[in-house]
């Protein structure tokens, strides 16, 4: 299981980069998808008070391709007091 942590300028933005990476979602926060067989579940926040963006976190139960993560704009380093994490 794998947490990323992403950032956008804006909602718009974040969604065509999961279309981008040919995950398709709804932009409902806790939503739980299934891609190429691999559960992936999205928070998502929004914009978060004093940091810049559009925020949404990915947990990743399994692997997905290389390809399909560099579609996403990932936070790399994640931050090291996250918003919100999965519990």
């Amino acid at each position: 299981m794998t947490d990323y942590y992403l950032r956008a300028n804006t909602e718009a933005a974040m969604k065509n980069a999961f279309l981008a990476a040919g995950i398709d979602v709804t932009g409902i926060d806790g939503e739980v998808i299934m891609v190429q067989g691999v559960r992936v579940d999205i928070g998502w926040l929004g914009a978060i008070p004093g940091v810049s963006g559009y925020h949404a976190n990915m947990r990743v139960c399994g692997e997905l391709p290389e390809s399909m993560l560099a579609e996403l704009p990932i936070l790399n380093p994640a931050p090291s007091t996250p918003a919100r994490v999965w519990a």
